[in-house]
């Protein structure tokens, strides 16, 4: 099972949540630029990031995953 940065994306694109916005939700505490690609091409989230962004698109962290077999 993969965090899937793509699929992340695409939920992010179609909520139309603007980047100053992610960051601010997801970074509260990071100063310095940010760029999607962060989050596309990311391999290893901590896990209070992927609960941010779970909690900013309204969805399960499951969701940010490929999974073969639900649980």
């Amino acid at each position: 099972m993969a965090f899937n940065g793509k699929k992340t994306m695409a939920m992010i694109r179609q909520s139309g949540i603007k980047a100053k916005d992610f960051k601010a939700a997801v970074y509260p505490n990071r100063s310095g630029s940010f760029t999607w690609s962060e989050i596309e091409h990311a391999k290893d989230l901590n896990a209070s990031t992927l609960e941010g962004i779970a909690d900013l698109l309204h969805c399960s962290i499951d969701e940010l995953f490929d999974r073969e077999t639900p649980y």
